[in-house]
């Protein structure tokens, strides 16, 4: 006998479907939220803001939180002489008070030792007429360097050393870098605003007499600060 299969069907059972709500019922947001989401997105969002809300005849108060700040940069001014463009001198003249016959001993050869009597004539392009220049340092970054460089005067091939130049400051607030031309790196000045000024005076005095000529150089100053 062949094999059969048995198929069996389940009874048809009666499903009572349930209405259901509309999605867009489902999902609708309430009024209250939709309010307090557009006032968040009307604020911006770089500013601190508060919003304090009270009941009638309740006193309110509300804070918002704003930033300042002030950038001042670091200034540092140095003037020495007239200031300006034009760069101020000053100038020696030798002048012998009694010429060389004079000498005690007139048959004895001179060794370029300056006479017993011999005057210095200062000068200066600033009006002074004694070798003396103003110096003027302001600055609102506290204590600074003074310093500065430069060669041997010189006429050909002969120099005087800077040596021999000496320099001399009115105010011990603002010192020459040194006790002559030929400086050496100074501190001055104090934290916080510094405006300091003084008279810088420049002698020469050599203890032999170089040989004829113009002498010249040129030193520069630096002010400077760390």
């Amino acid at each position: 006998m062949a094999a059969r299969t048995l198929r069996t069907r389940s009874p048809k059972r009666r499903v009572e479907r349930r209405s259901r709500p509309a999605r867009r019922d489902r999902y609708r947001p309430l009024p209250g939220i939709l309010v307090a989401l557009a006032a968040c997105l009307a604020m911006p969002s770089h500013a601190a803001s508060v919003i304090s809300v009270g009941g009638t005849g309740a006193a309110v108060s509300a804070q918002a939180r704003l930033g300042v700040s002030v950038r001042i940069p670091r200034i540092l001014y140095f003037r020495i002489g007239s200031g300006g463009a034009a760069v101020d001198s000053v100038d020696f003249t030798v002048r012998l008070a009694n010429p060389l016959r004079r000498l005690d001993v007139v048959d004895q050869p001179y060794g370029g030792a300056l006479p017993p009597r011999y005057a210095m004539i200062d000068g200066d392009s600033v009006g002074t007429s004694n070798g003396s220049l103003p110096v003027q340092v302001w600055t609102n970054n506290g204590s600074f360097v003074i310093d500065c460089t430069g060669a041997a005067l010189s006429a050909g091939a002969n120099t005087i050393p800077l040596t021999d130049i000496s320099v001399r400051s009115s105010s011990g607030a603002l010192p020459h870098p040194g006790s002559s031309a030929s400086c050496t790196p100074t501190s001055a000045g104090h934290s916080g605003t510094n405006a300091l000024s003084a008279n810088w005076r420049y002698r020469y005095r050599p203890p032999t007499l170089p040989p004829a000529g113009d002498y010249a150089t040129v030193l520069t100053y630096t002010v400077s600060q760390p």
